[in-house]
């Protein structure tokens, strides 16, 4: 509804998603704070607390703003609430969790390296929350949002670059559909930091920053959680069972190279038309959709077939 009302400019459409919404937010963050009761704390912890915030702060600004409209009565500056909004989504939250998993993720299904103790030390927790400090002391002011903004542009920029590194350094030096989407996703990053301060046009820093970032490192961390948890899984209850007479399937066996290579084909292709028609080449625009639809399809038949041999292997369990 809340596309639908975007789509339209329907105003009211927009206020009444905002209640299935509202309640869906509130059921994702009762859930994490229980969960985050009985976590034993640490960096990921902090991470997601923050995360948190930048979620409720953006989900917040964007509903005073649809309210604002609806009741017809004028924000000070509609374009800064737009822009908080926007900021609050993209760095306060997507920003925060993209580096805070990242540095856990990387080191542990790439076997490199660790990111240098400096980077973990201060990002993402405080330089978050200093951020979200001078944020709130200023009253949202535009002046205090550029340089929190600036800050963290910074500490992504500075997670791109190390991530890429560290993936170069990697002891085992086998390229799999993973990498290709976390040096998509770091690649984009970078162009969309780059981008931000030289003022490029809105729409293409929503292109590098949702089809480039914040769809393709989560679809490559897909391709190693999802049939890792699946082993894991399988083994334990191997185990538990005594059922050592049934063989559990390698990660590999899962979900294979080429069938997450063609979804990482569509999608780069997908982004690179996406680019080109913004550029304008605006014809390839409709064949970039096909391509980003397509590729969500062969993402979700490859996760089906995850769950399928999961389901299969535990069926021999008993």
């Amino acid at each position: 509804m809340l596309v639908v009302g975007f789509w339209t400019s329907g105003t009211q459409i927009q206020l009444i998603a905002l209640a299935p919404l509202g309640t869906a937010v509130a059921i994702l963050v009762a859930a994490l704070a229980l969960a985050l009761r009985r976590a034993s704390g640490g960096e990921v912890a902090r991470a997601i607390e923050l995360a948190m915030a930048g979620l409720l702060f953006a989900v917040g600004l964007g509903a005073t703003i649809v309210l604002a409209l609806g009741a017809r009565f004028g924000l000070m500056s509609l374009p800064t609430w737009v822009d908080l909004h926007l900021s609050w989504a993209l760095l306060g939250w997507a920003g925060v969790l993209l580096v805070a998993f990242g540095a856990q993720l990387v080191p542990l299904f790439h076997v490199t390296p660790p990111y240098p103790m400096w980077f973990r030390a201060g990002c993402p927790p405080s330089s978050s929350s200093r951020c979200s400090a001078r944020r709130q002391a200023t009253s949202l002011t535009t002046r205090c949002c550029g340089g929190g903004r600036e800050l963290a542009l910074a500490v992504l920029a500075a997670f791109a670059v190390l991530t890429l590194r560290l993936q170069a350094a990697r002891r085992r030096p086998v390229w799999d559909p993973t990498l290709s989407f976390w040096w998509l996703g770091m690649v984009c990053l970078l162009g969309a930091v780059a981008g931000w301060l030289l003022a490029v046009p809105h729409t293409t820093l929503g292109v590098l920053v949702l089809a480039g970032v914040a769809v393709a490192v989560p679809s490559g961390v897909l391709y190693k959680v999802a049939p890792f948890l699946a082993w894991f899984h399988l083994q334990g209850e191997q185990v538990a069972r005594g059922r050592l007479d049934v063989a559990v399937p390698h990660m590999k066996s899962f979900v294979s190279d080429r069938a997450a290579h063609t979804h990482f084909a569509l999608h780069a292709g997908a982004l690179i038309l996406l680019l080109a028609a913004l550029a304008g080449w605006e014809v390839l625009a409709r064949p970039a959709g096909v391509l980003f639809a397509a590729g969500a399809v062969v993402q979700g038949v490859n996760l089906l077939r995850v769950y399928l041999r999961f389901r299969a292997v535990r069926r021999q369990f008993g």
